[in-house]
């Protein structure tokens, strides 16, 4: 069922067609919720990047916690019509997403600026590093260079150069990505603003688009670093 067939439900039953978990029904529920981010993206994305001005961050930034800001609407599922305490439903979902947002931006400025492990001077990565040379056990050398095949293979055969520098740099500073706290608390850390907006210039893309292209060299190099990487 295409997402259009969802334009004209209410805003109650969409976020009820949203919720729907049977395996029959995904299908659906995905596009309900398409349905429900085009009715309410204006408002989140002028509202998200009136926020990220006001923090001294881009509109990038901003549309980065709108999308965090439906993604979280979504899941959390505690939205309740129930608790609505305006006649117009459209308000009151509103108001819940605007609270969603302020907890998005608050979660991303402190992953940001506390205990931040990145230095911002962190460069795009573009092509595979040399392994020969590392002072490391011959069994595990032979792991990483089979590995390195793998992904050399895919890499510069089957993906565009924009997904390679984009995957070799997310993985590059992934293990930064999260530190423990004080506490022993994991935390997630965004990887420097002066990173990202490189390689949005260099590769021209937007940063959702970048998102994207890491999504989609991921869900091809990691089935295949499995299968063929560890033996």
């Amino acid at each position: 069922m295409p997402w259009q067939e969802f334009e004209t439900e209410t805003t109650p039953d969409l976020i009820e067609y949203m919720r729907m978990t049977d395996a029959n029904d995904l299908s659906a529920a995905d596009d309900a919720f398409v349905a429900f981010i085009l009715r309410f993206r204006e408002f989140v994305q002028k509202l998200c990047r009136t926020v990220a001005a006001n923090y001294r961050y881009d509109s990038a930034i901003g549309d980065a916690v709108a999308e965090e800001t439906f993604r979280k609407f979504r899941a959390a599922k505690t939205f309740s019509i129930c608790n609505c305490k305006s006649p117009n439903i459209e308000v009151c979902v509103k108001q819940y997403l605007s609270r969603t947002a302020k907890h998005a931006f608050i979660d991303m400025y402190r992953a940001a600026n506390d205990g931040n492990p990145f230095t911002g001077e962190e460069e795009p990565v573009y092509d595979l590093p040399k392994i020969d040379e590392l002072d490391i056990e011959p069994e595990r050398l032979a792991i990483l260079k089979k590995r390195q095949e793998v992904l050399q293979e895919i890499l510069y055969n089957r993906l565009s150069e924009k997904h390679r520098i984009i995957y070799l740099t997310y993985k590059q500073y992934e293990l930064d990505r999260v530190r423990d706290s004080e506490d022993g608390t994991p935390r997630k850390y965004n990887l420097p603003r002066k990173l990202t907006k490189r390689l949005r210039e260099e590769l021209e893309l937007v940063q959702s688009t970048i998102r994207k292209y890491y999504e989609e060299a991921n869900n091809i190099i990691e089935p295949l670093l499995k299968l063929y990487g560890n033996k």
